[in-house]
């Protein structure tokens, strides 16, 4: 019988261990292919805009802002980055970096398990790729907002067809995940020339949805779809 991949997401190694215990054994032995999706404090994701760079010098310049963020030196974390966008002057894309022994945890659940992983990325991007494909947007400034947990929230804000932000959120309840996306579009809107977003769409299902929506319409002037 051929091999099927099998998608799998953790916020922890230990999660992960968890996951695939719960698995049938036939599921586990006819999914032996495995992609990961990554979520949690450690997994740190963000956007950059850089001036034109030789990519050794890109490289070094990442490298910096991933020690700052995740107070490692390079050689305890692993990263990757992907360039979305350049120009004779810039370069925009997004990068991700995570602490290289939580991430030598990650594959020693998958081999562990007999299983053989083909790619592992943050689930933040596999969300925001899989919400795009899913939306026909009449404007090109908008902002996305999946609720993936009870807890956490991903959000991204796009100008002009570019993301101008992309975080993950983790809240307590929907005041505080209301005043943390407030925050974060204010901050973006405000650092650059990104506009107030014109729609703004939600998935998942957090509580007071229809609040939240009413709140963020009232304060861009956004008409919002759930």
């Amino acid at each position: 019988m051929r091999n099927k991949v099998l998608q799998l997401e953790a916020l922890s190694p230990e999660g992960l261990e968890n996951t695939i215990a719960g698995l049938a054994e036939k599921e586990r032995v006819e999914n032996n292919f495995v992609t990961l999706s990554l979520s949690g404090p450690k997994v740190i994701v963000r956007q950059f805009e850089l001036p034109a760079l030789h990519l050794r010098e890109l490289k070094n310049s990442l490298q910096l802002e991933a020690t700052e963020l995740l107070s490692l030196p390079p050689e305890e974390f692993a990263f990757d980055y992907q360039i979305l966008e350049s120009s004779a002057d810039k370069i925009n894309g997004v990068f991700v970096a995570l602490p290289r022994n939580i991430l030598e945890q990650y594959y020693l659940k998958i081999t562990q398990a007999k299983m053989l992983l083909l790619s592992i990325t943050a689930e933040i991007l596999v969300v925001i790729d899989a919400f795009l494909s899913r939306i026909n947007s009449a404007s090109s400034n908008f902002c996305l907002l999946n609720f993936a947990t009870e807890n956490t929230v991903h959000l991204a804000l796009f100008n002009a067809g570019r993301c101008e932000v992309l975080r993950e959120i983790r809240y307590e309840n929907i005041s505080e995940a209301k005043q943390e996306i407030l925050n974060s579009l204010r901050y973006a809107i405000g650092k650059s020339s990104a506009k107030h977003p014109e729609e703004i769409y939600f998935s998942g299902a957090p509580i007071d949805k229809n609040e939240l929506i009413a709140g963020l319409e009232n304060e861009f002037g956004a008409k919002g779809t759930a």
